[in-house]
């Protein structure tokens, strides 16, 4: 309880807002089968889900405990650092917009990889022959369970439309299939969770504090926040550069989040504000 008690006003109220979407998410989902995530993630632009409002609302909302777990443990361990040391007006700003900021370069990231998956559903569609579908579903593949399944269902029928009617008919349901798979490839890009806007607390405390120790995960040697914060953020860019497969954490949005930090800090390093 001392520990809450050491709590800065805005560090408690964004703690109290991300907990009460995270019963809500649960609330809906096991009480009303309404998955919030339709309505209040970020999604790219294009998406039939998409809404203005998800640019601020998708920081709330977390991918299950574990995420909102570290987002808001790192929340109060950094957070009262900086509200008490710019207030708690700026503080709230600087969240705010480094949240913003994250998901705004999440979008960018998004654009890349659906400009990509779109030029390989336009090369299929202009000649959809069996060579060509199998050239996409050999390095597109499935991205979603969904996916997967509408997939081989389009095959099947593909072949039997090819067997007993002909090319020109069976290339007829492919150039209906593809616009439908790029749409639901579109749908699938949403962002969730208060990564981005922690990662831009981060770097104010290696700007404000570049000497305070700190730990990397698995190793008992305090840091220095300069230094801690440069290593995380060279791993940030590695991985959002590489974009593993197995990896479905939003890399771009964490250094969004500094980005945008860092040209706040900067202006009011500038102007003699921090």
């Amino acid at each position: 309880m001392g520990f809450l008690n050491n709590l800065t006003p805005v560090v408690k109220n964004l703690l109290l807002i991300n907990l009460l979407f995270f019963v809500g998410q649960w609330a809906f989902a096991s009480g009303l089968r309404i998955d919030l995530n339709e309505y209040l993630a970020l999604h790219y632009v294009t998406s039939t889900h998409f809404g203005a409002w998800q640019i601020v609302s998708y920081m709330f909302m977390h991918g299950g405990f574990s995420h909102i777990f570290f987002n808001m443990f790192s929340l109060m361990i950094f957070g009262p650092l900086i509200e008490q040391r710019i207030g708690s007006s700026k503080f709230l700003m600087y969240y705010i917009v480094c949240g913003i900021g994250a998901g705004l370069t999440q979008i960018g990231a998004y654009a890349y990889e659906i400009s990509q998956y779109s030029e390989a559903i336009d090369k299929v569609m202009n000649t959809p022959t069996v060579p060509a579908i199998q050239e996409f579903i050999n390095t597109q593949g499935a991205f979603s369970m969904e996916s997967g399944i509408k997939m081989q269902a389009f095959i099947n029928t593909y072949n039997e439309t090819l067997t007993s009617q002909g090319q020109a008919s069976a290339a007829s349901i492919a150039r209906t299939f593809f616009p439908e798979l790029q749409q639901l490839y579109i749908d699938s890009h949403a962002t969730v969770g208060a990564s981005g806007a922690v990662f831009g607390l981060l770097l104010a405390v290696a700007m404000i504090f570049p000497n305070l120790p700190m730990f990397l995960m698995f190793v008992p040697i305090p840091i220095k926040a300069k230094y801690f914060v440069a290593i995380y953020t060279v791993i940030e860019l590695v991985f959002g550069v590489a974009d593993f497969s197995f990896d479905n954490i939003a890399h771009w949005a964490h250094l969004g989040g500094m980005l945008y930090g860092l040209v706040i800090l900067l202006y009011w390093r500038r102007r003699g504000e921090i």
